[in-house]
């Protein structure tokens, strides 16, 4: 079973200084069944958020990896792990103690950011 929770129009905590809600999607969780894990699955999912991201009119893509890379077993990568949306280009934006907020503007072509 695998499950990717979207939120289109109000993706939590987005800060005064931030894009609209309404034009962000927040990608904050991947549920993937154990025997899926590490075939990259969560990656393909978040390739195809950010190819679809423009025709569903957003304008920012904003995710939420674990900060603590160091901690024992998988269960703080269920938002993903952080080199995931580095190598898509996602910038990090605020640093918290449980997680840092990423974002990555949406291309207008699509999958262009891919």
């Amino acid at each position: 079973m695998m499950l990717l929770r979207l939120y289109d129009t109000k993706p939590p905590r987005i800060g005064a200084e931030g894009p609209d809600p309404s034009s962000v999607i927040g990608v904050s969780c991947f549920v993937i069944a154990p025997p899926f894990r590490e075939h990259g699955v969560a990656s393909g999912l978040l390739d195809r958020v950010i190819e679809d991201a423009a025709s569903r009119g957003a304008s920012w893509i904003e995710a939420y990896p674990h900060t603590e890379r160091n901690e024992p077993g998988a269960s703080h990568l269920f938002r993903g792990p952080r080199s995931m949306y580095d190598a898509r280009g996602f910038e990090p934006i605020e640093t918290r103690d449980r997680n840092t907020v990423m974002r990555q503007p949406v291309a207008l072509g699509g999958g262009e950011g891919i």
